[in-house]
Parts: C-alpha cells; sequence; structure tokens
C-alpha cells in the first residue's frame, strides 16, 4: 500500500493489523481506479460527489487536487463543494451526476437512467 498511489493514510491506518484484508482493499481500491469503465478521471468524480454528500473531510482532501489532475474542471469541483449542481458537464459526467444523485437521493435508481449508463458505460462499469 505505502508503494502504490495512496499510500498508508487515514482509514487504511486500520488495515495494517489485517494484512490480507489490507492486500484486498488495495486490490479493489486499484481496480476502481485504474481498471473499471469509468476511468481515473470519472472515478474521481464519483468519490468527490460522494465525499460531499457523506461529509468526510479527509476522503475529500485526499481526492480534491487529484481529480483536477485528472482533468475534472475547478467550476465542477468547486460546484460540488458547494452542493451544486455542476453547470457545463460533459455528457459523461452529466450522466454519473444523475446516477449518484439519484441514488444518493432516492437510494434507488430509475430505469431510464440506470438504462443510460448502461448503454454509456457497459454492466462491468456499474
Amino acid at each position: 500500500m505505502q508503494a502504490g498511489s495512496f499510500g498508508v493514510g487515514g482509514p487504511f491506518i486500520a488495515l495494517l493489523r489485517e494484512p490480507k484484508l489490507a492486500h484486498q482493499a488495495y486490490a479493489m481500491a486499484t481496480y476502481f481506479r485504474e481498471a473499471s469503465g469509468r476511468g481515473p478521471k470519472l472515478t474521481e468524480f464519483v468519490i468527490l460527489l460522494a465525499a460531499r454528500d457523506w461529509t468526510p473531510q479527509f476522503k475529500w482532501t485526499a481526492h480534491y487536487s487529484r481529480a483536477l489532475k485528472l482533468g475534472l474542471t475547478e467550476e465542477t469541483v468547486n460546484a460540488i463543494a458547494e452542493g451544486r449542481r455542476p453547470p457545463n458537464l460533459p455528457n459523461d459526467e452529466e450522466l454519473i451526476y444523475d446516477f449518484w444523485t439519484e441514488l444518493s437521493r432516492n437510494k434507488s435508481v430509475s430505469e431510464a437512467t440506470y438504462e443510460r449508463a448502461i448503454q454509456k458505460f457497459g454492466e462491468p462499469g456499474w
């Protein structure tokens, strides 16, 4: 984990007492960052949306600069920070925003939004 892209800090410190679980958590986090159908920029987008909804400041701080580095605009990141819908979203970010918002607020996603997501990203991307 120390050699990886996110190191040992924050919630990962607790995993140091469980090396097998730490290895599995690292593998899962690496998959979501590097191998999911969304790609790293959109993965960071989802992380920031979750961080604002659930308010873990550590998570927001840890991912803020990474999201900008990977191509999210400052306008988008600032809107998320303020709890607003970001203006002028590209289609892929708009779809993810809609999906996340429905899931977060309704605890479910409409059939129409789900179908849009599957058409755009495929089943493994979700």
